[in-house]
């Protein structure tokens, strides 16, 4: 199973306003989404060369994808944004 992260545009009802974050998606074999991870933080590591790794090469293709959307039954689709 492949994953990455990506950009997720969230409506956030108490404000009534959308708000951006990055979450880990995974992939089935033909690349279609199959899950994710909500409340993803890429705050913490064990050590230097994972932080390192996940700024440089992991978050940069989150911006190099459409941003997704949450729609009914937690599904993920594309966005225009």
């Amino acid at each position: 199973m492949n994953w990455n992260y990506r950009v997720l545009k969230v409506y956030d009802r108490e404000h009534d306003s959308y708000y951006y974050t990055i979450i880990e998606v995974f992939y089935d074999q033909a690349g279609r989404i199959e899950g994710w991870v909500k409340n993803t933080q890429p705050t913490r590591w064990e050590d230097y060369e994972g932080l390192r790794q996940t700024i440089l090469e992991h978050l940069p293709v989150a911006f190099q994808q459409p941003v997704l959307i949450e729609v009914e039954n937690e599904k993920l689709v594309e966005c225009a944004d």
